[in-house]
Formats: C-alpha cells, structure tokens, sequence
C-alpha cells in the first residue's frame, strides 16, 4: 500500500513539471505564431529609381556600408544565418535575379516595402532584415540602393523557407526580440522621417550612423567623445584613420567606402553626444 501511494507521489512529481513545460510550450507557440503570421497592409510611397552609373556606384556603396553582404553574401545570392534548429534555420535571401532569387519576380514596390517597412510580398514581416534602420533612407539612396539591386547579375542559389525554432519562439513571448520582426518597430502608417541633405554636419552623421546599422552592435557611450569613449581623445585624422585601417575587419569594411567628408559627418555627430545619451535611433 505504501508502496503504490509512493509511486502515485512520484509520478504526480514528474507529470506536474512536463505538463506546465508542453503547456508553455503551447503558450509560445500560439503566440509566436501569431506573430509571425501577422499581416501588415502598408502602401509604399513611390521612389524613382535611377539608372545613371554615378547612382548605381552609390547604390553599391551603401549596400556594402549598410552591412547587407555579412548576411546576404558578397554576390548578395543569399547565406545561412542560423542552421541551429533550437534557434531557426534562418537563411538570407538570394537578392539576384537568379534561380531562386527575390530579384526573379520583386517589382519596385516589393524593394521599397521590403527594405523600407521590413515586409515581404506576403505581407508578413520578414525575418531579422534589419529594416528598422533602413526605414530612414532617404527617397535618394533608397532608389539607388533598389537600382544596384536590380542590376545585379543573376546567381543561381535556391534556398529553403526559414524555420524559427522553439528557443526563439519562448523569447518571441519572454522577451523583447523586435529585432527579429522588424515590421513592428516601426510606424508605417507615421510621417516619414526627415533626411539632412548630404554635407559635413552632424545632422548628416547622425543620418549616416542609423542608415548604416551601426547602433546595432556599438552602443553610444562606446562610440562617443564622453569621457571613456572611443571618441574621447581622437581626433578627426585619427578617426579618419581607424575608420579606413582599423584591424576590426568588420568595422573597417563598413567604413572603408566612406567618403572623407562621410567620416567627418559622422565624428562631428559623434563629438557632440552628451555623456549621458542612450538612443539616438
């Protein structure tokens, strides 16, 4: 009798604990799943697109400056983000026209809401696509981005659908994990952002920085002149010089097509922040 009332207890023991993980299981995956089908009804703004060499050059440098080839490849045909199944099988598209590629059947619209609003031909946000930063491109390098894109040479690289896999989907609803949907951080239906004109200011460096992606490793107080910054005893030759030689492979790639002026914009912007400011996006 003690015996079956021990095992009783026992089982009651190891039932209880899987019962509560698959019904926390079941949470995460109704919710994440919501979120991930949700559908975003957005009209783009029209954006020419031009077709002038000098564009297409731009297009190219802010495509490798806004960091697009560390996740869609130097030929931009597409890589794999994620192959762990507890996180995802995440793949970055193949942008070519190539078999298998976005550029086969995406019109100027489908560029402007993917790039600007972070959302695919389907409606849903896409996965990861740091659009949240892009959402600030001006009008200007938003068509010459779009131009170099479609004038890329096809690349055959057939990827399959992503996954988002159940460790993803418990931070989905844990945590704040927007970055991985950006269409819901950013206000679609809300007035467009301003764009400075291009010139030596810190408006224009500012602008440059959120294009760019950069605030989504470096934080603030790391890239600027407050005391302890990187910033902090640097001076414009000196930043001019880290940003073209640093031995940061990834930094220098992304800066290295900057232009003179470019770098200026953004050490001006960066020696103005006070010590004490924490987002700028």
């Amino acid at each position: 009798m003690c015996r079956r009332k021990a095992l009783r207890i026992g089982c009651g023991l190891l039932v209880g604990p899987i019962v509560l993980a698959l019904l926390i299981f079941g949470y995460a995956q109704l919710r994440s799943e919501a979120r991930l089908q949700r559908h975003y009804d957005v009209t783009v703004e029209t954006v020419a697109i031009p077709t002038d060499d000098e564009a297409l050059t731009r297009g190219r440098r802010l495509v490798v400056t806004g960091r697009c080839t560390e996740c869609h490849g130097q030929r931009l045909s597409g890589e794999v983000v994620s192959a762990d199944a507890s996180i995802g099988r995440i793949y970055a598209s193949n942008l070519t026209s190539g078999r298998g590629g976005v550029g086969q059947h995406y019109t100027d619209e489908d560029w402007i809401r993917a790039i600007r609003h972070g959302i695919g031909q389907d409606g849903r946000s896409l996965i990861v696509t740091p659009a949240q930063y892009y959402y600030y491109l001006s009008d200007e390098d938003l068509g010459a981005i779009i131009a170099y894109l479609k004038s890329l040479p096809p690349v055959d690289n057939e990827l399959p659908s992503p996954s988002v896999g159940p460790l993803t989907r418990f931070f989905l609803v844990a945590a704040d994990m927007r970055d991985w949907l950006p269409a819901e951080k950013i206000d679609h239906r809300g007035p467009r952002p301003a764009a400075p004109p291009p010139a030596i200011s810190s408006q224009y460096g500012q602008y440059l920085l959120r294009i760019k992606a950069c605030l989504g490793c470096h934080s603030v107080s790391d890239l600027s002149a407050a005391p302890g910054g990187a910033l902090a005893e640097m001076s414009l030759d000196e930043f001019v010089y880290s940003a073209r030689f640093s031995q940061d492979r990834s930094m220098s790639i992304n800066t290295r097509p900057l232009t003179d002026e470019e770098l200026e914009a953004i050490w001006l912007y960066l020696r103005q922040l006070p010590p004490d400011q924490q987002d700028i996006r």
